[in-house]
């Protein structure tokens, strides 16, 4: 991302605020696709890549709890980078062993090679853990011949065989857990220039709480938790930062999962089954709430769609203001930048929340809700006409009806 050298640099305020709605995007998008291709059949290296995704998102999420104003850490006030920092290097280190263990294209002996040297460094350090850890001798003998055996397998690698010897004298010991550097996957996945590769290596001694980490602590507030300039535009760009990864590994996994995912998708558009079951079930969901992962089967990140400020209704838009993310970017509808922003999913909660949940009914047994929407049938409510409006607005945007 560049600018031009007319062009001022946005505040810390509009940095964050831009970065972070972008980021939560890229992540739901990568949980949604974790869950399309869950138990799909997956040789060695759709194996690790869905492992290492997993754990990306995984990643990808705890990042949310330390940003203040993301969904996960809605109030927050507590603006520390250097805690930060060490999740956005996880995340960005899992990501380039996402690209090089399971989606760039190569040959299989490279492939299978890269495998064993990745397993190699396991057990080295696992050997490492046991031999200080005080694990019986018949552990560490396991270990030690599980090691063997990867090296056994790497002598007989045609591509291992061509590397220079020096190379694979030094990885044979298992001190490392790929054939290429940092910045040579980085090379290949063409991801980070010069300046990016620097903030990395700056995240990363404040990771390792090198002085540089705490040096100018209390400077302007920083360093404390206190909300300060300086903290804040480190955090949004190590997020912006973790967001080109996540990007990129959804992009890739989706690649690397083309087929299945369009098995999948056939798949469910056959599932007609029996005629006369297919409509009585249809006649049942009429009366039934839509469920939220409805509204999560789109592929790619979900943007903004309707703000806090779109709603006439107080309560509505309160609910709304509670619910919604900060967004510096336009309202889609009504063009503010001030509104608390409503992705899909979130404008579902705010339905079921105000319309469902807000109408419930208490029995002597148990209570119900007196409205429901779905996907299944034509309103058949009426309300008040200063809440129409808002109402319809939701049921245009969702595609779904009033029960």
């Amino acid at each position: 991302m560049t600018k031009s050298d007319n062009s001022p640099l946005p505040s810390a305020d509009e940095h964050y605020w831009t970065v972070l709605p972008k980021y939560i995007a890229a992540i739901d998008s990568g949980v949604t696709l974790t869950r399309r291709i869950a138990g799909q059949p997956a040789e060695s290296r759709r194996y690790w890549a869905s492992v290492l995704f997993v754990r990306l998102c995984s990643a990808g999420i705890s990042v949310l709890h330390l940003c203040p104003g993301s969904r996960a850490n809605k109030n927050g006030t507590f603006w520390d980078f250097s805690a930060l920092a060490p999740l956005i290097r996880s995340l960005v280190q899992t990501g380039l062993m996402l690209f090089y263990l399971g989606t760039e294209a190569v040959d299989e002996d490279e492939s299978r090679a890269r495998l064993l040297i990745m397993q190699l460094r396991d057990c080295t350090e696992r050997l490492h853990f046991f031999q200080h850890a005080g694990a019986s001798s018949e552990k560490i003998r396991g270990v030690e011949a599980t090691a063997d055996g990867i090296r056994a397998k790497l002598s007989s690698d045609q591509y291992f065989a061509r590397l220079p010897a020096r190379m694979r004298k030094s990885l044979r010991k298992g001190d490392t857990e790929s054939i290429l550097t940092q910045d040579q996957i980085l090379d290949r996945m063409g991801i980070l220039d010069q300046a990016g590769r620097a903030f990395l290596g700056f995240v990363s001694s404040h990771a390792d709480v090198s002085p540089l980490a705490y040096y100018r602590t209390g400077e302007k507030n920083r360093g404390r938790g206190e909300e300060n300039d300086i903290d804040k535009h480190y955090i949004a760009t190590a997020v912006d930062m973790a967001c080109d990864f996540v990007l990129r590994a959804n992009a890739d996994m989706g690649a690397l999962f083309a087929e299945a995912l369009a098995v999948k998708s056939q798949e469910v558009a056959a599932e007609v089954g029996n005629e006369r079951f297919r409509h009585a079930f249809e006649f049942v969901k009429q009366g039934q709430g839509a469920l939220l992962e409805e509204f999560t089967d789109d592929d790619g990140p979900e943007g903004p769609m309707l703000c806090s400020g779109c709603f006439h209704d107080v309560g509505l838009r309160l609910s709304a203001e509670r619910i919604g993310q900060r967004d510096m970017s336009k309202c889609p509808n009504c063009g503010s930048q001030l509104g608390m922003k409503l992705n899909k999913i979130a404008l579902a909660v705010l339905a079921k929340e105000f319309f469902v949940s807000g109408t419930i009914e208490r029995g002597r047994y148990g209570g119900s809700p007196s409205v429901q929407f779905n996907r299944h049938q034509p309103t058949s409510i009426d309300v008040m006409p200063w809440l129409r409006p808002d109402l319809e607005l939701i049921e245009r945007t969702l595609g779904v009806c009033r029960a």
